[in-house]
């Protein structure tokens, strides 16, 4: 690889709703629906005050809330849930959903006569559904 220079890093988008398009009590998610896209740097306590916020302080209380993360931010969505379903005053439920996104990479070469290299990657992502509703307890994922 010393032959080659990284290029142009491209990041196929996940759709956020899609891994709970297929709900059997839940047909469609309303539109007011808090969603957090957990990164690397997020500050979980910053993350928490909107969540909590949003959840019970609200006058327009929302019902569902959905966190997502890729590669090493799992772990704080993770936490982040976990401390949620704690400090909400209603019960919550939760439905987990694992998928990956796809990151593809173009290393351009240093010399003539080689080719350019297209790489694709596979990073872990974790999609997950809280709700104050009662949803589908047969959905795969499904937390009481």
């Amino acid at each position: 690889m010393e032959n080659f220079e990284k290029g142009e890093t491209v990041e196929v988008e996940l759709d956020h709703f899609e891994p709970f398009a297929k709900f059997i009590v839940l047909p469609a998610l309303p539109e007011d629906v808090l969603l957090f896209k957990v990164r690397g740097g997020s500050k979980i306590k910053d993350l928490m005050e909107a969540a909590i916020r949003g959840m019970n302080d609200n006058p327009k209380n929302h019902r569902f809330i959905i966190f997502h993360g890729t590669g090493p931010a799992i772990n704080k969505v993770i936490s982040c849930v976990e401390i949620l379903k704690r400090r909400v005053k209603d019960p919550l439920q939760q439905i987990t959903k694992l998928s990956h996104q796809e990151v593809q990479e173009l290393w351009n070469p240093k010399l003539e006569g080689l080719n350019v290299i297209k790489v694709s990657r596979k990073i872990p992502a974790i999609h997950i559904l809280l709700s104050k509703d009662p949803l589908n307890p047969d959905e795969p994922g499904f937390q009481k």
